[in-house]
């Protein structure tokens, strides 16, 4: 067997025990695994995978297909065999597995009709380079956060930092933004322009390794403001970054598209 075309196993497909291939529409049986069988149409709808993907048809690929689709069979009945499926949290690791794979499918879906092209990134990459030259945008600034839900929380982590706490270890203890928190707040070098305007004034009025006097409030909560360094900013190449930009842009999309969906859902607190 292919192992390199084993990795991708480990996948959804073994663990849906219960969906079963419709026989009357699955075409030819090609083999049949401890009395189940493996059709036709499962082999197709595989190679028909990897060729979106770049492979090329033959009876080389199809081979490694089936020889994974039995392996696949034969994992699936051992799972079944020993209760795997209901022990300890793979019930909950399955069902998570399904919706993930929905919420997969639902994004495609989503780029499908809303694609983000070269030419959506190359104008996104000219918009940030006519920014950069704003005066304001002479330096780029690598500056860490901390965000808390009050004016009153934001003035005692202040206080606590005016006595020596240490900024990393507060954010993340305290912050409210946990993706930040993890890297002790650091946001990562950006222009003040690419912050909320009140939030980017207080970033150009510090010095390295200073830490904002008050906190700044913003839509997401009250943040507290360190300046981790300093650099004069030269734009890079768009060939440089374009992978990065496209990346940013595909998650701005996500999100765009998460907020539409759930601006349409009715949520009611159970009984």
């Amino acid at each position: 067997m292919n192992f390199k075309s084993l990795n991708k196993i480990i996948s959804l497909t073994f663990l849906l025990l219960s969906i079963g291939v419709n026989a009357q529409s699955a075409g030819k049986v090609i083999v049949i695994v401890n009395g189940s069988k493996i059709y036709q149409k499962q082999i197709d709808e595989a190679v028909k995978a990897d060729v979106a993907r770049g492979l090329t048809d033959g009876p080389e690929l199809r081979q490694v297909i089936l020889n994974d689709l039995v392996f696949r069979e034969a994992v699936a009945q051992d799972v079944k065999k020993k209760g795997l499926a209901t022990q300890a949290d793979n019930e909950y690791r399955i069902r998570m597995a399904q919706q993930n794979t929905v919420v997969d499918i639902w994004f495609e879906e989503f780029f499908k009709n809303h694609p983000i092209t070269e030419a959506n990134v190359k104008a996104e990459y000219e918009k940030e380079l006519a920014q950069s030259k704003e005066p304001k945008n002479v330096n780029q600034y690598l500056a860490s956060e901390i965000v808390v839900a009050s004016e009153a929380d934001a003035n005692e982590v202040i206080s606590k930092l005016s006595t020596g706490a240490d900024f990393a270890d507060l954010a993340k203890e305290r912050s409210l933004d946990k993706q930040a928190a993890q890297s002790g707040g650091q946001l990562g070098w950006a222009l003040p322009g690419q912050f909320v305007p009140a939030l980017g004034d207080m970033v150009m009025s510090l010095g390295k390794g200073k830490v904002g006097a008050s906190s700044v409030k913003t839509d997401y909560g009250w943040v507290v403001v360190k300046v981790d360094d300093v650099r004069p900013f030269k734009a890079p190449p768009y060939d440089e970054v374009k992978q990065n930009l496209a990346s940013m842009m595909i998650q701005a999309e996500k999100q765009r598209a998460i907020q539409g969906l759930m601006s349409t859902v009715k949520v009611t607190k159970g009984q």
